[in-house]
Formats: C-alpha cells, structure tokens, sequence
C-alpha cells in the first residue's frame, strides 16, 4: 500500500485496522473462516498490473475492504463491481466510436441494417453501464455499521453501570473498557488498565502519552492552549491562565469544546440536594456557570456563595447577579474563608485537578451541615490522589458515599487521541455526617 500510494497514506491504513479490529472484537463486523479468506487472497494476488505483489489493483481493493471492516464503506464488492462496469462502459464507448468510424469509410457496412445499428448499441450499452456502475459506486461508498462513536467504545459488558451504595465503591467490580481514535498507537491501551473503568469508582493512575488534540478552529488562542495540556496546566499557571481566559472562557468550553460536566454536575446536585431555601457554596465557581444553569431551569438557592481562585473568571460571575458572598481564594489555603457548619450543599466541578493537595477534603467536611450534601466531580486521572483521604473520611465516619455517576466523556467536541483517561469522568455525591468545630476565618 505504501508502494502505491505512497507512505504518508500508512497511518491512515493504521487508523482503519484499528477501527477493523474493535469492530471485529465488539461483533460489530464477523471474520470469515480461515479457507474463505486464503481464497479471497489468492484471488486478488493473481492481478498483477505492475510486478510484485504491491500493485495497484491488489492495493485499491484492500485498501476498499479495509474501508468496509473499519465500516467507513458499505460494500467494497460493490464499488469493485462499479470499477469494472465502468470499464467494461468505458471499453463500449471505445467500441461504439470505432464502429461508426467504420461504417464511414468501408463499403462492407452498406446495406446491413445490422451492422448499422451497432455504433448505437454500443453507445446505449456505454450508458447504461456507466449509469450502472456510478449507482453501484455511491451505494458501495455509503457508510456502513460502525458504533456511534468509534473514539470510545461502549464497555464489553451488558452490565448497566448502578448508583453505588454508601461505602460499596471499593467493592464494585470494574468493567473493561475499549477505545480507539485516529491513531494505531490507540491499541497499546485497548482492553488494558489504561482504558475506562466502571462507574463505581476511577482506574488507577497511569501516564497519558502526548497526542494530537483536534478542537474547533475558532476557539481562542487562550482557549486552544489549555485545552492542548489536556486541561493540566502547571499549578503556579493556573490563575494567570483562566484570568487571561476569563473573556472567552463560556464561549469556548460551552459552546466550541463541548464541556459535558457542568450539565452533569447540575443534574446530580438537583437530584440530591435540590436547592430551594438552602445555602449552597460553589468551589471553583468560575464564570458562575453552574448557578446559572440552575437558575436557568427555575430553581433558586436561599443563597450562592462562591470561591474561586482567579480574579478574572469572578469578574464575569458576579455580573450574573446570582451569587451572593464571592470570595477569590486557593482551595488549597487553609481554613476556607467560610463559617464550619454552613452549607446545606456544595459543589465542585472540574477544579480539583488542579489541586495537589487531598487534605482539601477536610474542608469540605467542615463548611457542610450535618446531613449535607457535596457534589464532587473528579477525572479518571485525578481520582487516585484523592483516594486514600477520601477512605479515610469514610472510615473516621465524616462523610459518607451516596452515589457515583455512570462513566462519562467530557469535552464532546474535541478528540484527545490515543489515551482518554483524562477526559472520562465521575459525579461523586457525598453526605456529611459530622458536626465540625468552629474555626477562625
């Protein structure tokens, strides 16, 4: 294939086998059996149009069939079949015009009204051939059967994920996960540790190798470069980086990327905590964008504080009018500038990778009433670091396990590559069950 086409074509004959693969793997496509195939085989290798097995015709019908399996093709067979419909139409045309070139300049066409009416036959048949074979190539050429999403595969199990029992997280057994993207590299992590995980709880932590990330053209340049870190951008960055993104921030993760999250982290709070006639507090609030959403939908907190550590974002979230006492702060600053014992709710959504330090938890715990409820959304990737401290609530009875969403994808509207570990998330609800002491804030 390299040979014909030349080799910048391999990765994208990489790209289908992978495709193929997991097709195959998930009963998608079936193999034939091994004879059918060695047949299939030796009947292409015996058109040899240049020497060598790597021709031009072997190349274009593998190349066609590869596309069928990778189901970006309905039916190679047909466009194979147009391919030769079209030759033998193009050979008629040929004929045609040489027949009437004929009847022109030799006696021997006089009188057979036959022999007349050839040049004509021929045309018709040209026609109708080429008319045939283009049909057959556009039908061939549709898309065939494929998942929905051959980025992230659905899990091999029939199992549908369920909300996990206070303290059943660690208990729950983890499901196998498959994916595959636009690169072969994909398949180092298919059917491995690496690749999703169930939704009682995140995988273990494992490095994600770089990949190219594809994003809307139109996103800022401010926007673009964070999302390229797969949203890991170097702590001491961190304010700098969202405040110059502040402007644009809405625009680009809502509406260019795709940011799936906020929706969750707001349907999971409604469930759990609806919020009227309650203190909520918003940690790494943002732009205000989860209080708004819940506005949006009719409900109204007693009152919305916030906390974020970006001056820039908080900007944009007080001029909603919807949040009451703002306060610019890092999460990983102890105590919170908040009373012990204050909230009836908390939520916190896609902040927490970029906090190094777990004992945050504690704040959490001490800010929340007894009975209740924070809202916590964490990556595949970031869970791991929080696991311990977090078992360690459960256990000192300072909060307790409600609920885990079901495994989701954020960022809809990119493509991460190979490893989308980073990009697959959890709700995690939690109930609170101690007093805590009062502290000086």
């Amino acid at each position: 294939v390299g040979g014909c086409f030349g080799f910048a074509a391999v990765p994208r004959i990489a790209e289908l086998q992978a495709k193929t693969i997991v097709n195959v793997l998930l009963g998608v496509k079936t193999l034939p059996d091994s004879g059918a195939q060695t047949r299939e085989i030796r009947e292409i290798l015996k058109h040899k149009i240049q020497g060598g097995n790597t021709n031009v015709y072997t190349a274009n019908s593998y190349y066609r069939k590869l596309l069928e399996a990778s189901g970006e093709m309905r039916s190679a067979r047909s466009v194979d079949l147009s391919v030769r419909l079209k030759g033998v139409s193009a050979i008629s045309a040929v004929l045609s015009f040489v027949s009437l070139l004929a009847s022109k300049i030799s006696n021997k066409w006089k009188g057979k009204k036959e022999l007349k009416e050839l040049p004509k036959a021929l045309a018709l048949a040209a026609g109708v051939l080429g008319l045939a074979g283009s049909a057959l190539n556009k039908f061939g050429r549709l898309k065939g059967a494929s998942p929905n999403a051959v980025s992230r595969m659905p899990a091999l199990s029939n199992t549908v994920p369920k909300p996990v029992r206070a303290n059943a997280a660690e208990t729950q057994p983890r499901l196998t996960a498959m994916h595959t993207s636009d690169s072969v590299l994909s398949m180092c992590s298919i059917g491995g540790e690496s690749s999703g995980s169930s939704s009682a709880g995140a995988p273990e932590k494992s490095p994600s190798p770089a990949s190219p990330i594809k994003m809307a053209e139109d996103t800022t340049l401010e926007g673009q470069k964070i999302a390229s870190s797969r949203f890991k951008t170097p702590k001491e960055q961190v304010q700098g980086a969202y405040d110059t993104w502040a402007d644009a921030y809405e625009h680009d993760s809502l509406e260019k990327l795709g940011f799936a999250s906020p929706k969750a982290c707001v349907d999971t709070f409604l469930s759990f905590c609806p919020p009227h006639g309650k203190d909520v507090l918003d940690v790494g609030a943002g732009t205000g964008v989860l209080a708004n959403m819940i506005c949006a939908r009719g409900h109204k907190a007693a009152k919305f504080d916030a906390m974020d550590l970006s001056p820039g974002m908080l900007k944009h979230l007080v001029k909603k009018g919807i949040y009451n006492k703002v306060e610019a702060h890092d999460m990983s600053k102890y105590p919170w500038p908040f009373a012990s014992n204050k909230y009836d709710g908390l939520m916190c959504n896609g902040v927490l990778i970029y906090v190094d330090d777990p004992e945050c938890l504690d704040e959490f715990v001490r800010v929340t009433k007894p009975g209740g409820v924070c809202v916590i959304m964490w990556r595949h990737d970031g869970y791991p670091d929080y696991r311990a401290k977090d078992l360690q609530l459960r256990a000192q009875g300072k909060w307790e396990l409600v609920h885990v969403t079901p495994d989701q994808r954020n960022f809809d509207n990119m493509e991460f590559g190979e490893n989308e570990e980073d990009v697959i998330f959890n709700q995690w609800v939690f109930r609170v069950r101690e007093t805590s002491a009062d502290v000086e804030v």
